[in-house]
This record gives structure tokens, C-alpha cells and sequence, in this order.
């Protein structure tokens, strides 16, 4: 298994996407995303702190924003015909 290295990854999604002509992305993206799923799926907020590497509590802001997008997701799936 070959250790994850995050610009390396980063760099080759955002070759991809700028083929496609959509917009690169820097890593922080992917750490709000998996902090949102993580505490969306009921893991405990402590342990997604320690994960993410958080140092403060400031990924709890993004907890507070769940209500948020479960009702963005709402809007989406009920007004696909």
C-alpha cells in the first residue's frame, strides 16, 4: 500500500478537473466534507476532532451547518421530476 500524500493527489484530481474545465480545489475542501460526512453519520464529534487533526473546536462550525445541507439534499432529491 503506498502512503497517501495529499499534494500528490490533490495535483492529479486537479489536472483532471481542468481538463474538464472545472475548477481546482486546494485539501481543505476535502477536510470540511469528511468532517461534515463524519458527523453526519453520528460519529462521535470528539474522535472527528482527533482524526481531522483539528487543534481547536472550530469544526464544530461546521456541525452547526449540517441542518443546512440536509435541507439543500431535500430540496435536490424532492424537486428532480
Amino acid at each position: 500500500m503506498v502512503p497517501y500524500e495529499a499534494g500528490l493527489v490533490l495535483g492529479s484530481l486537479n489536472e483532471v478537473w481542468v481538463q474538464e474545465d472545472l475548477s481546482s480545489i486546494k485539501g481543505h475542501r476535502f477536510r470540511i466534507g469528511g468532517t461534515t460526512h463524519l458527523l453526519l453519520i453520528g460519529v462521535d464529534p470528539w474522535i472527528v476532532m482527533v482524526q481531522g487533526r483539528w487543534s481547536s473546536h472550530s469544526f464544530l462550525g461546521y456541525w452547526r451547518k449540517c441542518e443546512e445541507i440536509f435541507s439543500s439534499l431535500c430540496q435536490l432529491f424532492f424537486s428532480v421530476s
